[in-house]
């Protein structure tokens, strides 16, 4: 169970991260 929420988290964090650069580079198109 605990591995189990161990690899749900890595998951997260890297879809979070991914999207977190997306949302940059859009802002960084949008400003100019």
């Amino acid at each position: 169970m605990d591995f189990h929420n161990r690899f749900d988290n890595q998951l997260n964090i890297r879809i979070n991260f991914y999207k977190n650069k997306q949302n940059i580079s859009v802002n960084a198109n949008i400003k100019k």
